[in-house]
């Protein structure tokens, strides 16, 4: 199914939808997943979905951890 994904949407809920965390706190599952998407050797495209709390001042944070994220794979 991978070989079909063109675009990833990134967001960290944690344990239910009402409980919006931050990028890092879910630092393991979302390496992992870039790590998937690079493997392909394909552009794949993330999006950030959500951030905490819905606050438009945790945007650029969280962009930037998702940056770090796309980078290290």
């Amino acid at each position: 199914m991978l070989d079909r994904v063109d675009a990833v949407h990134v967001f960290s809920w944690w344990p239910t939808p009402q409980d919006r965390r931050p990028l890092d706190h879910r630092a393991a599952l979302w390496r992992a997943v870039m790590g998937m998407l690079a493997s392909t050797g394909r552009k794949i495209d993330t999006a950030l979905e959500f951030v905490p709390g819905d606050d438009p001042g945790m945007l650029a944070g969280e962009a930037a951890t998702l940056r770090r994220y796309v980078t290290e794979a």
